[in-house]
């Protein structure tokens, strides 16, 4: 090969402009993906009320002065300082977006230019449509934070980099230096961008000096430019060093990078399934079949494109999957594993492009193969065919937006009437809990914070902040909704103002004023129809706030849909402050309200709203029962708290009834509740609560009839009560499909203590069951190593520990429990058992199935492959 060839050959050898071109009628179809992706990301995009982490993680700090900026940004300074300045201008939670969204459309432009340079405008334009109906991409593109504008300049600096190798403009490394140098500074894990151009320059190197044989010349210096490269990219991290030297959130972040997670498991197998579920959540996640094309379509562009864009492809796999292996070679804390499914924003346009491609030569492999049997198709066949998958896939990607569109844009809203927004910034002088009762914010755990430009460094995190120095005039307000599970833990507890904002008519209004001077600590102001309250009550928690408010609200005269939520929102007051009773009687009083077809369930929607909810199979119907059961959720979080809390103290006939109220109410709980069944079982047999403990039996065998232990359970009740046929019916269910001998349940109440032994399609499972406090210990030894060990039933004081092909435990039985331990081996391996009862090694307690065989000796031994 001669030296004067260029390092990355051009596709079919032919000059190429840099500049972006469109043919006759492709423009026309890029401009309507444009106005659809611009349409998609600026959609409510002041509407949507602040989630996650970028109110206090960039708002609040963006809204300081630069000085600031510059030293406290969370390693995303260049964002935070392009936040900073849109800030200027109002309203907050447009101008905090504004940026992600106007990256995120110029996100399409990016995709497009690196198609057409890499591949062809069939790819470009494909690419462009997939990132411009991408949900992923969507989102962040309304998230106040960094991500935006990180893909943004990650495909600037990929096109540039690609520019720079192949040496057709002198403007692209300086150009990739810039580019790569603001990505770095806007966030620091771009840094793993530049471990993947690395390793493709190393490759490059390696196929250079290794593979290209029969030169015609030797090589030139500049073939592979090595030395550019290196001085390009260290004169950007010398920059970006001086930026980031005096803030100390990027040594924070540098240092918990370098700290290994001791939570996460290790193993190739586990990093697998890891970088699977990132890709998942990025593409496709709720619809498997669109992933899975986008991965078969990934596969067969890459396998087709090695032979006529060798290198363009290897430098897509390289950006793929490099920084995977570097992530994952780091290990780093916790918090940077829970968020790197944002962290590689950065690959999934470069994703879609190679899913554009698939497409493209799909489709030249179906007009290849019509040719071959010399079937007639006419010229715009792979055209046809081209948009006709591209619709498929887009369509596809468009589905999985439908969480978002649900929880973001109609569950998560916020929309308030400007004489009552300037009400609100003129006198909120101070963190606050707000509650306003309208859908779609009715259900909402809503922080209100004034934003200040004197915020102490150690207060930028926080959700409440302590020492707010008010403000003269009016502030700008952050409004922020926290999960139940933040709001309880860091909010109900605290000494917090509450504002309640509520739209009543003629009669509500003259029932509030009738009702509030009753009420001294709660100060009010009418602002047009709607009612703002300021509940104060100094050394009060806001909790004991919520219920003062839900009490006044319930009072009065409302429509019944919102009365109906007034109980509901009291229910959760009065469990979190009092006894579970009250707070089932208002769940009660909920449940007596029964809304008519002509009660308005939520406002009227706007046209677009309309056509979205009928694209998505929203009914208004759907939409109440969504926005009630976020408050459901709190609801039987609590009930649950009470049912353990009343189990501790114990009571559990009254913690059974709390549970069921909770299982009535939803299933989130199930799993949680199936841990709690044996220490129930166990507390109801002591106490003889036998109904109680036939309902909670009964219960736990419907919710998962898999699990052996319920069936024990209740078969072991009704063999008490003298129903064997019921009791043998039980255990046979448990042991299936082993086959019981017809007098097995009342063989088995004639000792008091049992260990039984069966094996069901590969699983092993050994249980142990006792009428009186009995104490099992042991050990088991196989020829291969136990796989998949799980424990059922299980108490504080019951252990066992496993390596390799040793396993030991020790468990405490009694009246109503039933532990189990899950086990497999391979089918070759023998398996050796030594079982004690109460210190006692006697072969007569312990069973095997089928055949109920007693064994001979302890211990003694089992052949996996003779019980199949």
């Amino acid at each position: 090969m001669s030296a004067d060839v260029p390092l990355i050959e051009r596709e079919a050898l032919r000059p190429r402009r840099n500049r972006i071109s469109f043919a006759p009628g492709e423009l026309l179809f890029f401009l309507f993906v444009l106005t659809l992706g611009g349409f998609l990301r600026f959609y409510h995009l002041g509407q949507v009320v602040f989630w996650g982490d970028d109110p206090i993680h960039q708002v609040r700090n963006a809204y300081q002065p630069l000085s600031f900026v510059l030293a406290h940004n969370n390693q995303t300074a260049l964002s935070t300082i392009v936040v900073h300045f849109l800030l200027a201008f109002r309203p907050v939670e447009f101008m905090a977006r504004l940026g992600s969204a106007i990256f995120g459309v110029l996100t399409i432009f990016a995709v497009y230019a690196l198609g057409k340079r890499f591949f062809s405008r069939g790819e470009a334009t494909i690419a462009a449509t997939f990132v411009a109906v991408s949900p992923f991409l969507i989102k962040y593109s309304q998230y106040a934070r960094a991500y935006a504008l990180f893909a943004f300049l990650s495909l600037l600096s990929l096109y540039f980099f690609y520019e720079g190798l192949k040496g057709s403009s002198k403007r692209a490394w300086p150009l990739y230096s810039l580019c790569t140098g603001l990505a770095v500074y806007n966030h620091l894990v771009a840094c793993l961008i530049l471990v993947g151009y690395a390793a493709f320059v190393g490759f490059l190197w390696l196929e250079r000096r290794f593979l290209v044989r029969k030169r015609a010349s030797p090589p030139s210096k500049d073939e592979i430019p090595l030395k550019k490269f290196f001085l390009w990219t260290a004169a950007f991290l010398a920059v970006d060093a001086l930026l980031y030297v005096l803030n100390p959130d990027v040594l924070d972040f540098l240092l918990g990078s370098a700290q290994k997670a001791v939570s996460q498991p290790a193993g190739y197998r586990i990093s697998l399934l890891w970088i699977n579920a990132i890709l998942k959540e990025q593409i496709a996640p709720y619809f498997n079949i669109f992933y899975g094309l986008s991965l078969a379509l990934i596969l067969i562009g890459a396998v087709a494109s090695l032979k006529s864009h060798f290198r363009q492809t290897m430098l897509f796999l390289f950006y793929i999957l490099i920084p995977f292996v570097a992530f994952i070679a780091i290990n780093p804390r916790e918090t940077n594993y829970l968020s790197a499914f944002r962290f590689f924003i950065f690959i999934l346009p470069v994703i879609l492009l190679m899913v554009a491609r698939g497409i493209i030569v799909l489709c030249r492999l179906g007009a290849s193969a019509l040719s071959r049997f010399k079937i007639k198709r006419s010229p715009l066949f792979e055209t046809a065919t081209a948009v006709t998958l591209t619709v498929l896939m887009a369509s596809g990607f468009f589905a999985n937006l439908k969480p978002y569109y649900t929880m973001f844009w109609r569950l998560n809203r916020l929309q308030i009437d400007p004489p009552v927004a300037d009400y609100l910034r003129h006198n909120v002088k101070s963190d606050a809990l707000i509650y306003f009762d309208e859908f779609p914010m009715s259900t909402l755990n809503t922080i209100v914070n004034p934003l200040t430009k004197d915020l102490r460094y150690e207060d930028a995190a926080a959700m409440i902040r302590d020492h707010v120095v008010p403000g003269q005039g009016e502030n700008d307000l952050l409004f922020y909704n926290l999960s139940w599970e933040e709001f309880n833990g860091f909010i109900a507890g605290r000494d917090v103002d509450l504002w309640v904002v509520t739209k009543l008519d003629n009669a509500g209004r003259r029932a509030l004023r009738q009702e509030l001077p009753k009420h001294t600590d709660i100060m009010d102001a009418q602002v047009g129809e709607t009612a703002v309250l300021r509940i104060h009550m100094p050394g009060d928690s806001a909790a004991e706030k919520l219920l003062k408010a839900s009490e006044l609200l319930v009072g009065l005269p409302v429509d019944a849909r919102r009365l109906k939520h007034y109980h509901l929102l009291a229910a959760k007051a009065k469990l979190m402050v009092r006894d579970a009773k009250e707070g089932l009687a208002e769940l009660k009083a909920f449940d007596e309200i029964r809304l008519r077809p002509s009660d308005p369930l939520i406002p009227r929607k706007q046209f677009v709203e309309r056509i979205l909810d009928r694209i998505f199979g929203l009914s208004d119907s759907l939409l109440f029962s969504l926005d009630q059961e976020r408050l459901l959720y709190e609801i039987r979080s609590l009930l649950f708290w009470h049912g353990n809390r009343l189990l501790r103290e114990g009571r559990p006939d009254q913690a059974l009834s709390i549970y069921l109220e909770c299982l009535k109410r939803g299933n989130d709980w199930n799993d949680v509740f199936l841990e709690k069944v044996p220490l129930l079982l166990e507390e109801l047999a002591r106490r003889r609560l036998s109904e109680e403990e036939a309902t909670l039996c009964r219960k736990a065998v419907a919710m998962d009839s898999r699990r052996p232990e319920f069936h024990f359970a209740l078969a072991k009740l009704v063999g008490r009560q003298g129903n064997f046929i019921s009791a043998q019916e039980e255990y046979g269910k448990a042991f299936a499909p082993v086959v019981l001998a017809s007098s097995f349940a009342r063989d088995l109440e004639h000792e008091p203590a049992w260990a039984i032994l069966w094996e069901n399609e590969g699983a092993w499972r050994l249980c142990f069951l006792a009428r009186n406090d009995t104490r099992f210990s042991g050990t088991l030894k196989a020829t291969a190593a136990f796989r998949e060990v799980k424990k059922f039933g299980f108490q504080n004081n019951d252990l066992v520990r496993f390596a390799g092909g040793t396993m030991s435990f020790g468990i405490s039985a009694g009246p109503g429990s039933t532990e189990t331990i899950a086990f497999r081996i391979p089918r070759s391996s023998t398996l050796t058992i030594d079982i004690h009862v109460n210190g006692e090694s006697t072969p007569r307690k312990i069973l095997l199935l089928p055949g109920g065989r007693v064994p001979d000796r302890i211990p003694f031994s089992v052949s996996a492959s003779s019980r199949r």
